[in-house]
């Protein structure tokens, strides 16, 4: 089960606070959606992610980064994307 846990997501150009999660009120709020999407993709501990959606987009908050992360699963950020990067 996910722990009481922040996300800032700062802009960069301004250093204003873009985006802040709060994992315990979306997992409260989206718990039958992580199941199910843990229990449909077959996440697991030893599964690896590197995440490079947006965090202001559903799909990269609840599949990307909450459900690999209820698992116990690695999941990897990077301050910025960069195509060749993720080669």
């Amino acid at each position: 089960m996910l722990s009481l846990m922040n996300i800032t997501n700062y802009c960069y150009c301004t250093e204003n606070v873009k985006v802040k999660i709060h994992f315990n009120d979306i997992f409260l709020c989206k718990r039958a959606q992580i199941l199910a999407m843990t229990e449909a993709w077959e996440w697991s501990e030893n599964d690896v992610i590197l995440h490079v959606l947006p965090l202001h987009h559903v799909h990269g908050i609840i599949n990307v980064l909450c459900c690999p992360l209820y698992v116990g699963a690695t999941c990897y950020m990077q301050k910025r994307f960069d195509a060749a990067k993720v080669e």
